[in-house]
């Protein structure tokens, strides 16, 4: 996963962090779904190897006589590696489903497409799904935890590294918009170790290889990317190092639908979900992916496709996110008290207003 998109501004200690501000900038996302939505080849197919601020038309697969319609967060990229999979290899269509995919402008307008009934499914944040539930009583439910580690990292110089949230103190880091996960997220470690947000400075900037450059000047300590692309970053950056967002913040991302979409198509979203655990069993038991890289390649074009050493490590990073301590049993199982730690750490920052209780808003296990 990739960071949210990029965008201008500069953060520096003298303003404030609040959950006014951070809810009036996820309010100010709120965006229309793209239109004109495109079938996967055979079925079926979200935050962060490329900007997750365009807006792309969708993909669709199946035939089947079950319908449903999932938004994404982010264009096409290896993060849906196990969709394109369950598409390519008619786990889809043996569950009789059609999956028409639609991309958004990131997770508010994700979530609110879940919301007006325009999309049955999305894949985003257990974060921005908290977020939502407390401040605007948003009747979203989870219905299956895919990655289950916080997905990002702080890259910095070997030479002057970053190796722990104290190191941060004082060092001005990049991120790549100002009020999007990422930067909760800095906040959130900024917290664990007991300091201020005003204590880290932050800069809009890119989170590409070529940002590194920033650091050599000395504009910034150290940017904020998505952790699948560490093997991008050390083949392209070989003085770069990285301090892990999962070690000191807990976050995830699920799939997760409304109140109303789950009553009305409970079966239909079960049966994506064991299509989507067959997919992954198959990658998991993939000796180093090799044929899922051959059959990714023989349909997509993704840069991170381009070598073996970056597709390999890319598709470890997010199908390990997948289980618990290699547990293939976890595979798209829900975990209440999870949800509720990113919900109370969420409340501390004052990032959510406290007193909801999100775990009403996770669904048993569909699978």
């Amino acid at each position: 996963m990739a960071p949210e998109s990029k965008g201008d501004g500069l953060w520096t200690p003298d303003t404030p962090w609040t959950r006014r501000r951070f809810i009036g900038q996820a309010a100010g996302a709120f965006a229309a779904v793209s239109g004109g939505g495109v079938l996967l080849a055979a079925c079926g197919d979200d935050e962060e190897s490329g900007p997750g601020g365009s807006t792309t038309p969708s993909t669709t697969a199946g035939g089947g006589s079950k319908k449903l319609t999932v938004v994404n967060i982010l264009p096409p990229q290896l993060g849906y590696t196990a969709e394109y999979i369950a598409d390519i290899d008619g786990f889809f269509k043996k569950e009789g489903l059609s999956v028409t995919v639609e991309t958004a402008r990131g997770s508010a307008p994700a979530i609110q497409a879940i919301l007006s009934g325009t999309a049955l499914l999305s894949w985003v944040g257990w974060l921005e799904s908290v977020v939502a539930i407390a401040e605007r009583e948003a009747p979203i439910m989870a219905v299956a935890f895919t990655g289950r580690r916080s997905p990002l990292a702080i890259v910095s110089d070997k030479n002057k590294p970053l190796n722990k949230p104290q190191d941060l103190k004082g060092k001005r880091i990049g991120i790549p918009s100002e009020g999007g996960t990422s930067e909760t997220t800095l906040d959130l470690m900024i917290q664990s170790a007991g300091m201020s947000t005003r204590d880290v400075p932050r800069q809009v900037t890119g989170f590409t290889p070529g940002t590194f450059e920033l650091i050599k000047r000395g504009r910034i300590a150290g940017f904020i990317i998505g952790a699948s692309q560490e093997q991008q970053f050390r083949e392209a950056q070989p003085d770069a190092t990285f301090l892990k967002t999962e070690d000191y913040v807990t976050d995830g991302l699920s799939y997760i639908t409304s109140k109303k979409g789950l009553e009305e198509n409970k079966e239909t979203i079960a049966a994506y979900m064991r299509a989507l655990k067959g997919s992954m069993t198959q990658i998991l038991n993939d000796d180093g992916f090799t044929d899922t890289i051959t059959k990714l390649r023989a349909k997509y074009d993704f840069p991170e496709l381009e070598k073996d050493s970056v597709a390999k490590a890319y598709i470890k990073y997010i199908s390990d996110s997948w289980v618990v301590d290699g547990n293939q049993d976890t595979l798209l199982t829900t975990d209440p008290a999870k949800w509720k730690e990113t919900y109370d750490a969420a409340v501390k920052i004052e990032a959510a207003k406290g007193g909801a209780d999100v775990t009403q808003n996770v669904s048993e296990s569909l699978v």
